[in-house]
């Protein structure tokens, strides 16, 4: 709870000037509407006495009233300014926020919410909590004529006062359940909805897997299912406030009929005059201001709901970093009894291992294993739950961002697309390299070729650049290249790739002779052949670790690589026997997205 009033109270800071206004312009038009019924009382008592009676600064009470009709029109004006100023600052310094939070926590954010549910998180939920204060001070303001109508009517015939206190603290009790209810289903509704944007999301990034397997029914069906929780939540979000809102459409009439009631026979006792009588019905008709107080009280507390979703987000704990600004070792990493969950959802147990610099070693197991688990423990892209993790003796944890992002290079099997033009996803990234060096980046990577049929070569805007799985790949392992390293972590980035492109690509590799480290997630037999050594993972552990040569004589070991590859090196002898293809013509290489 208290997390919640802090998240409101940073979008306030933003805009405190803002915030001031509307507060005063609140105020003002609850002031100038609570003291107009009594200067038009005044004015008719003064016209039916025929002798104008004079009001405060000297004048009359018609020019009171006409005074304060403008004064409302101004300060209403200066309301609906400020109220925009207020809600539009505050939200953005809620966004700012969050995507700051997001950048910092990296992909554990991600595994801990679904992109969908962050970004409806991000836009609609954060655009809510921003307008908290606003709905806030509204309902305040809201409440300020009920109380001083409560007030007025007591000083205009006590009786009169108590028959609307009586049935302004029955509101007051009906009003504070109903906050809390609001509160708490509307956090509920923005759950359910999270949950649809998260499942959509996934279903629209695999729209080809799932028309391609005819399963377009059973996916609606799951994108769906939480719509039942989302109407359920909704319903009673609104069956509470109409039934608020029907209750206090019921009594505010009957208030009103009792205060005139006993005003009409103070009047005829001869204890009020007819202007106090008319001031005493403007008065009750300002109690209809509580039912303003109770839609915007219903407002704050779905932005109190909102608010709880962001601080969901926030909570999941950033990346933290250290101070070494610069490694001087050649890039050997270490790791000492690494952990990565716990029992037996663990994705790695215990791992123990030295990789030696300038090694390139291959990460091969079954699905499950635990291999990305491993590739992405280098980078910081996973976080162990306990054992240490060095490169060049330095624990990971203790590198700046520079220091990190300097020595760790990596390339995804869908790598993202980022910079703009194609020339400028190589580019993307801790630095930019000039144009020569993405030249060269993307000769290693096997991409020049297609680059260069593009209808701007490398400056083609990626929108108008459909690329195929493997071209997709290729780009990205492009920008690895472009950003070297002491290691270079491959996970799995070349699976869309023929292996004829694959083993280009390896070549240029060793030709380039930076002695980077090499980790690569292997599926291929003839991929593993090439490194230097092969860590073997089942289960999460290091079953093997060895030359690919020496771990072949087991069978387990071949078992990971299916039955279509019992000789590594065929490939590699069919490849340099076979003509040298055209590095501009890379059409036999062109695999669909996804695929391997």
């Amino acid at each position: 709870m208290a997390e919640t009033e802090r998240l409101i109270r940073t979008g306030v800071r933003s805009v405190r000037g803002s915030l001031l206004v509307l507060v005063l312009a609140s105020v003002a038009v609850a002031g100038a509407s609570l003291v107009l019924p009594h200067a038009i009382g005044k004015a008719l008592d003064s016209a039916l006495a025929d002798a104008p009676a004079d009001g405060p600064l000297g004048l009359t009470w018609t020019q009171i009233a006409v005074g304060l009709l403008l004064g409302v029109g101004v300060a209403e004006s200066m309301l609906a300014l400020s109220g925009g100023a207020v809600t539009a600052g505050a939200t953005a310094r809620i966004r700012h926020r969050l995507l700051g939070h997001a950048t910092a926590a990296g992909p554990r954010l991600t595994r801990a919410i679904p992109a969908g549910d962050l970004v409806s998180r991000t836009s609609a939920h954060a655009e809510q909590t921003g307008a908290a204060p606003v709905r806030l001070v509204g309902a305040f303001a809201a409440g300020i004529p009920a109380v001083g109508a409560m007030v007025m009517l007591f000083r205009i015939d006590v009786w009169c006062g108590t028959a609307f206190l009586v049935g302004l603290l029955a509101l007051s009790v009906l009003l504070g359940a109903l906050v809390r209810t609001v509160t708490d289903v509307t956090e509920q509704y923005s759950a359910a909805q999270g949950e649809v944007a998260g499942r959509l999301t996934e279903a629209l990034a695999g729209a080809r897997t799932v028309a391609a397997a005819g399963t377009v029914d059973t996916e609606r069906a799951r994108v769906l299912e939480p719509v039942e929780d989302l109407r359920r939540h909704g319903a009673s979000l609104w069956s509470a406030h109409a039934s608020a809102v029907g209750q206090s459409a019921a009594l505010l009439p009957m208030l009103e009929v009792v205060v005139l009631a006993v005003a009409g026979w103070q009047l005829s006792a001869g204890r009020i005059s007819v202007g106090d009588m008319v001031a005493a019905g403007a008065y009750v008709g300002l109690g209809v201001e509580v039912v303003n107080a109770l839609a915007k009280l219903i407002a704050y507390g779905q932005s109190r709901g909102a608010a709880r979703r962001c601080v969901d987000a926030l909570e999941v704990p950033a990346t933290e970093y250290g101070t070494v600004e610069e490694l001087t070792g050649p890039g050997a990493l270490t790791l000492v009894d690494v952990w990565v969950g716990s029992g037996e959802n663990a994705a790695l147990r215990g791992v123990t291992l030295h990789i030696p610099a300038g090694a390139s070693v291959a990460v091969v197991g079954r699905s499950g294993s635990g291999k990305s688990t491993l590739a992405a423990l280098f980078g910081r892209l996973v976080e162990p739950d306990s054992g240490l993790v060095c490169i060049d003796g330095q624990l990971l944890r203790d590198l700046s961002p520079a220091a990190l992002h300097t020595a760790v290079t990596y390339a995804f099997p869908r790598p993202a697309l980022l910079g703009g033009t194609v020339g400028g996803t190589i580019a993307f990234g801790h630095h930019r390299p000039g144009p020569d060096a993405v030249t060269a980046a993307a000769e290693a990577a096997a991409a020049d070729g297609f680059i260069r049929r593009l209808p701007l070569g490398y400056a083609t805007p990626l929108p108008q650049a459909p690329m195929s799985g493997g071209e997709a790949q290729r780009l990205g392992l492009a920008r690895a290249f472009a950003h070297p390293g002491r290691v270079l972590v491959l996970d799995d980035a070349t699976s869309s790739l023929d292996t004829v492109t694959e083993l280009q690509v390896t070549e240029a590799l060793q030709r380039s002779g930076t002695g980077q480290t090499q980790v690569i997630v292997a599926h291929r037999a003839s991929t593993a052949a090439r490194a230097d050594y092969v860590v073997w993972l089942d289960a999460g552990r290091v079953r093997g670790y060895a030359p690919h040569s020496t771990l072949w004589a087991d069978p387990e070991y071949r078992a990971n690589f299916g039955t279509g590859e019992t000789d590594p090196f065929a490939i590699e002898t069919l490849y340099r026997t076979a003509p040298t293809p055209d590095p501009l013509d890379d059409s036999a290489t062109r695999v669909p997205w996804g695929t391997s």
